[in-house]
């Protein structure tokens, strides 16, 4: 699969309705498992992470699971 190097538009018109809720950090990275929700036809953490271009350990994702 291609890596993904833009959130679809219809994440991103989302946005801003969870600015209050989660920081910044914690926003790129919900913006980035919205994403893999929707693109991904497997849905563990480990490949959605992978789905990205510029992508962070997945242990990343995991948290803001667990976190949050």
């Amino acid at each position: 699969m291609i890596p993904i190097v833009e959130y679809p538009s219809v994440v991103s018109s989302y946005l801003p309705a969870f600015n209050g809720v989660f920081s910044k950090p914690q926003m790129k990275n919900f913006t980035r498992y919205i994403t893999g929700l929707m693109i991904s036809s497997n849905k563990t953490v480990s490949a959605m992470n992978n789905l990205f271009y510029f992508y962070n350990d997945q242990s990343v994702l995991n948290n803001l699971n667990i976190d949050s």
